[in-house]
């Protein structure tokens, strides 16, 4: 017996004709978003390494050691 996970809500509103997102948020709550500081983050097979950008588009490269 399968198990129904709830619906994720996107980002953005999806623009049916071309297929593809668009720049409007999809929810009034997710306005905040706009002007918040995003970390984002991604495991890459096992590896520990962090790209860091600054708010002049400089970026460093970490890794564990």
């Amino acid at each position: 017996m399968s198990h129904s996970y709830p619906k994720m809500l996107n980002l953005f509103k999806f623009h049916e004709p071309t297929k593809g997102r668009t720049t409007e948020f999809s929810c009034p709550e997710f306005k905040y978003l706009q002007y918040t500081d995003w970390v984002l983050t991604e495991k890459i097979d096992g590896t520990n390494v962090r790209v860091i950008f600054d708010d002049e588009g400089l970026y460093e490269i970490r890794g564990r050691t």
